[in-house]
């Protein structure tokens, strides 16, 4: 098994502290390179799996805010070298895929590179068509080699964190990464316990199958989050603190592995 450690340092900018988290992304042996199911008589179709999520880990503050439709959240942003995210990702999302469709060949997996990062926050910032992320990743293909690119890409939506009631948040989300909020009083989904303020987990991302020459045959955006209550934990001082770097990377995993399972089969049968 291979570990790829990340050191974060994520400054805590309402209560002017400091966490330094180590984190440790356990990858499954297999992840990098190609790897594939049984090909049936006919030739399989090639997919190639590509994911663009993985260049920095967003933690968001909320501000709470009224009467302004501005954005006033606090965002602390950790880069994380060594595609370590990105490979979690590609994981997850080979193993949805063999699943969804054992009759497909999975040919490559790949991380985004510094180029194809900045065509998506271009593309994200509103400066260029969304369908140019799509193609700048296709043309970095070598030619040939695949039938299908599969793509893990960065969608931006309003915060919805899910509580009892129904969703709260306010801002945006984008990618990867944790909400945090210390003032409002929810309720745990899980244990019914109560408490003031919450860690969310989130991951905003949109799944898309393209051809070879970067046509979207199919694409669903995927904008889930899930709530820790700082009643599942007396100690805890603050929100942040509920996890500790090893539980964050699980539950941002378990998330990601969620909701690729759930949105790939629909995707993969649309782009037939």
């Amino acid at each position: 098994m291979n570990n790829s450690r990340i050191s974060l340092f994520v400054r805590n900018g309402l209560m002017n502290l400091r966490d330094a988290i180590a984190i440790f992304f356990a990858l499954a042996p297999g992840v990098v390179g190609g790897a594939s199911a049984q090909p049936t008589a006919a030739l399989p179709v090639r997919y190639a799996l590509l994911s663009a999520v993985g260049d920095q880990l967003t933690v968001v503050h909320a501000r709470m805010q009224t009467g302004s439709r501005l954005d006033r959240n606090e965002r602390e942003v950790a880069a994380l070298p060594d595609s370590a995210l990105d490979r979690v990702v590609l994981r997850n999302l080979n193993a949805a895929l063999k699943k969804a469709a054992p009759e497909v060949e999975v040919a490559a997996l790949a991380a985004a590179n510094a180029s194809l990062f900045q065509v998506q926050r271009d593309v994200l910032s509103g400066n260029k068509p969304v369908d140019a992320t799509v193609r700048a990743f296709a043309s970095a293909l070598p030619p040939g080699g695949t039938d299908r690119l599969l793509l893990v890409l960065k969608h931006r939506s309003d915060a919805r964190i899910p509580v009892v009631s129904g969703a709260i948040g306010v801002g945006r989300l984008e990618g990867v990464g944790f909400y945090v909020d210390r003032v409002t009083r929810v309720k745990s989904m899980e244990t019914g316990a109560s408490g003031t303020g919450f860690l969310a987990p989130f991951a905003y991302v949109r799944l898309v199958i393209a051809d070879p020459d970067g046509r979207v045959l199919a694409e669903r955006a995927v904008e889930a989050a899930a709530t820790i209550g700082m009643g599942d934990s007396r100690d805890a001082m603050q929100p942040w603190e509920l996890l500790d770097a090893s539980a964050k990377v699980t539950v941002l995993d378990r998330l990601l592995r969620r909701e690729i399972e759930k949105t790939l089969p629909a995707l993969v049968a649309a782009a037939k």
